[in-house]
């Protein structure tokens, strides 16, 4: 069977897009997982006029070497300061009120519930140890990224942006990869205030 010019030139041309598509996935998808998420929260600007970033331990452990790196480039990328446990925060950076008499019924109430998870009791309990509770921060954000699943050429990833009580967003994302760039298909927001 003989292929007519045409033909080679049109195959030729969508082997070389696999081609593309299936080495940049390689050498680049992995790394830009993350950073291609946290870019897509609408609050996103608050990054830019943060002097810090709080990106917990437990989820920065869960990233690969390679994935830390390029997230610590963007996250810093304006000059903020990047912390992984809530008590590297300077206290003057905190917005705090002070505790009230709701707040520890609430604590007591929550000690019997069966779905209220360890950390949030934790939480809690160092709050009203503590007579004040956090409200926000004044010139910082908390980020998180974790991956929920994953194939050839996409990816499901869960990313959250926490400024204060009132100021907070999460998203359910699901992306392809697609020549050299991770582009969202799919999303569910869920802002929380």
């Amino acid at each position: 069977m003989k292929l007519s010019r045409r033909r080679k030139a049109i195959l030729g041309a969508v082997a070389g897009l696999v081609l593309v598509e299936v080495v940049t996935y390689w050498l680049f998808a992995e790394r830009a997982m993350p950073v291609s998420a946290i870019r897509h929260l609408r609050d996103y600007r608050w990054l830019e006029r943060s002097r810090f970033v709080l990106f917990p331990q437990d989820r920065w452990g869960a990233l690969t070497p390679s994935q830390q790196q390029a997230m610590a480039r963007e996250l810093t990328r304006q000059g903020a300061v990047l912390y992984h446990s809530a008590t590297e925060v300077p206290g003057t950076s905190l917005d705090t009120q002070p505790i009230t008499e709701k707040d520890v019924q609430s604590y007591e109430r929550a000690k019997g519930a069966s779905w209220v998870k360890a950390e949030t009791l934790e939480a809690m309990r160092r709050e009203i140890e503590l007579g004040r509770k956090l409200m926000g921060y004044k010139d910082g954000v908390r980020v998180g990224w974790e991956l929920r699943r994953s194939g050839p050429l996409w990816m499901r990833s869960g990313a959250s942006v926490w400024v204060s009580v009132v100021g907070a967003e999460m998203r359910d994302d699901l992306y392809v990869w697609l020549f050299g760039w991770w582009v969202r298909v799919w999303n569910f927001a869920h802002p929380v205030a």
